[in-house]
């Protein structure tokens, strides 16, 4: 990828504690999530579906024994 592009795979503990987050633990898990130095400005409502998102996606994921991916540009 030398275009500056970087696909990595998560190890699957990562994706498995994803996937293990319950519903009702998502708003406090985002409160001290945007606390974070680098989430500065950050708003619970405005990350709270992101978190639910990823959640979800980790969920699909384990169930079809498949790893999460990031995909970032440096």
């Amino acid at each position: 990828m030398g275009d500056g592009t970087v696909g990595i795979g998560t190890p699957s503990p990562a994706r498995d504690t994803l996937a293990g987050v319950r519903d009702t633990e998502v708003p406090a898990i985002v409160a001290r999530w945007v606390r974070a130095e680098e989430l500065r400005g950050a708003r619970v409502e405005d990350m709270q579906p992101l978190a639910e998102e990823l959640i979800l996606l980790a969920r699909r994921a384990q169930d079809a024994g498949e790893l999460l991916y990031c995909w970032m540009s440096l």
